[in-house]
């Protein structure tokens, strides 16, 4: 019942927050239900929030239009930004601003003043599109028929352009790259692919860099073995993050490492829930806009805890290892320190087991962290002594 509660408040402390980033002179429109249909002939002044199965917006808005559902079709002109997440999202109006979708297919057919952003299993830029700044997409199919004045950059299994793109192109990782006779480009091309692209003749284009593929991490130590001044520099920079944290805070690391010890499998479980519901959680709450301020905060703890997840697991087992071996009382403390934390780095950097070993650190770090502050808001009061008796 307290988590619900508590899941109410930031709720409503997320409204509150984007109330106040919301301009006082403009008018927030909010529609929702299983259809939403905003006909056409009128101009709404946004921002706009709208949530539903099937939404499709034929008005003109004044301002931003933020969209969440299965389908969304936004037909009408838009002089602000369109912000989106649905199964399908179709953008036929003009955009003066900028799109920001995340979808599993995305069309565009109309204008488009600002920049792209976009990450769907399927991306189609029409040709009747036109786009005056860049776009960044990542996706298993992407399209790109349509001019662009900016850049292109993004990732994808196959990548088709047959445009005019006045700026460079750079792909950070393609399997399959075309580029179609209509394509001229006005900057270079850079893509990186295990394959040769197919470059229509009629095409012009600049210079073109193919990259090779990056080795994974996994791989590379698989062909070169450890790097050991990695290993050496993290164990160092662990070593001394591990000392400042006890320097300012001496009680956290022990009393986080008590609970860990009392509750191991809640601390488990609770940390691997964190670690795949966080992530979601952040990008929920960037789409709807609402909650950015605490859709910033989160993802600066959940980045801030896995990049010291090995000190605060490291803390935990050499405080294990000492008092399974007795060590408590006749051997500095840092000593099974520096036999855990380095144990673990070497183990994180296997193969296979490595990934076990970095899921398991990240989710007990994690896990730790969320039963402690649940605890200590939890806390209950100290009640207050009784005043001793007057002895006259």
């Amino acid at each position: 019942m307290l988590l619900k509660y508590r899941g109410c408040m930031l709720i409503v402390t997320a409204i509150i927050l984007a109330l106040f980033l919301v301009s006082p002179s403009s008018a927030v429109q909010i529609e929702s239900g299983d259809m939403v249909s905003i006909p056409s002939g009128t101009t709404i002044k946004g921002p706009l929030f709208v949530s539903g199965n099937n939404i499709i917006i034929n008005a003109d808005v004044v301002g931003d239009v933020f969209a969440a559902g299965q389908s969304v079709v936004v037909n009408g002109n838009v002089d602000g930004d369109v912000i989106a997440a649905a199964n399908s999202v179709r953008i036929n109006g003009n955009i003066q601003g900028d799109i920001r979708v995340a979808a599993n297919t995305i069309e565009l057919t109309g204008q488009l003043d600002g920049s792209m952003t976009g990450a769907a299993n399927s991306i189609g830029l029409t040709e009747g599109a036109k786009i005056r700044s860049d776009v960044i997409l990542f996706g298993n199919t992407v399209e790109i028929f349509a001019p662009i004045e900016g850049q292109v950059l993004g990732s994808a299994k196959q990548m088709h352009i047959n445009a005019p793109v006045n700026g460079d192109v750079r792909i950070w990782g393609v399997e399959n790259l075309i580029i179609g006779s209509s394509t001229v480009m006005g900057g270079k091309l850079t893509y990186r692919s295990a394959n040769q692209a197919q470059i229509a003749p009629q095409a012009k284009i600049g210079e073109v860099t193919r990259l090779t593929p990056r080795v994974s991490p996994e791989q590379r130590v698989a062909e070169e073995g450890f790097s050991w001044f990695a290993i050496l520099l993290w164990f160092t920079t662990g070593v001394l993050l591990w000392g400042f944290v006890y320097l300012l805070f001496p009680a956290l690391l022990p009393q986080m490492g008590k609970l860990a010890e009392n509750e191991p499998w809640p601390t488990l479980g609770w940390g691997f829930l964190a670690l795949l519901l966080m992530p979601l959680a952040v990008l929920i709450l960037m789409i709807t806009v609402i909650g950015i301020p605490i859709a910033f905060m989160l993802l600066f703890v959940y980045v801030i805890v896995i990049a010291i997840a090995k000190i605060i697991t490291g803390d935990f087992l050499a405080r294990c290892m000492s008092r399974y071996l007795k060590w408590e009382g006749r051997v500095p403390f840092i000593v099974p320190f520096l036999i855990a934390f380095p144990a673990l780095i070497i183990l994180a950097r296997i193969p296979v087991l490595g990934f076990i070993i970095n899921l398991v650190v990240a989710s007990f770090a994690l896990g730790t962290l969320v039963l402690f502050f649940y605890r200590w808001r939890t806390k209950p009061p100290m009640a207050n002594p009784e005043p001793e008796p007057v002895i006259d």
